[in-house]
């Protein structure tokens, strides 16, 4: 099966092409093929809290950004108010290990609390006809971002595509403002062990008339991927 290819044709920056040992390219930002690469918002069209109290003010004073998963400009405080993860790049840490009949998974390389930012899913941004496109190929690894827009991390992407799905899954996906630019990170929402597999529920909807076998033995899994389970 033909591999798909990207439109570095459309890319204006310089993207590394080297492939790594697991057969795609790390980047560790989004990188625009259907659509023109936004432009960064400049530090006064940002957002602002009124948040000053020091390192980590933003997670425990009431910043009116936080709730909203909004990040605040780095330029905004002096110090790590806490709320500029992605930004910072401030991930758990995480490393890639068998995981059986799933094949390779992402593992905690140390204790994890819920709520903590595991990483950024990044990868090409491609619209819907693209994505119908490569979905026909073996692998394939994508997540939306907006209508009519996904994230396909089959060429470029990072180690977030081998969260593998769980039917009880210990982390989730949430949508992250940074200025004008939405953004998908990977959060835990309970506590991680260490050596633990890091997992996320799909949410598949729609698979045609080939059910795809789910390989996570927790107690609740039905046996399938499947939405709404």
């Amino acid at each position: 099966v033909k591999q798909p290819q990207p439109s570095v044709a459309k890319v204006k920056k310089l993207i590394p092409t080297q492939k790594n040992i697991y057969g795609f390219i790390d980047i560790d930002e989004n990188i625009w093929v259907d659509f023109p690469e936004p432009k960064k918002t400049s530090y006064s069209d940002w957002p602002e809290c009124d948040c000053s109290g020091g390192k980590n003010c933003c997670l425990t004073s009431k910043c009116e950004l936080h709730p909203l998963d909004i990040e605040c400009h780095v330029k905004a405080h002096d110090y790590d108010c806490g709320n500029q993860k992605l930004q910072r790049k401030q991930f758990a840490k995480t490393d890639v290990r068998d995981a059986g009949q799933k094949g390779r998974g992402l593992f905690a390389s140390t204790s994890i609390k819920a709520n903590s930012l595991i990483g950024e899913y990044v990868g090409e941004i491609v619209n819907e006809e693209t994505t119908q496109e490569r979905i026909k190929q073996k692998h394939f690894y994508a997540l939306q971002l907006a209508k009519n827009k996904f994230i396909d991390s089959s060429i470029y992407g990072n180690k977030m595509r081998f969260l593998n799905h769980c039917c009880d899954p210990n982390c989730e996906t949430r949508y992250v403002w940074v200025g004008d630019q939405k953004r998908v990170a990977l959060f835990t929402i309970k506590d991680v062990q260490k050596d633990e597999e890091l997992t996320f529920d799909y949410n598949y909807e729609d698979w045609g008339e080939i059910p795809v076998k789910c390989y996570c033995g927790s107690e609740n899994c039905t046996g399938f991927m499947q939405k709404g389970k």
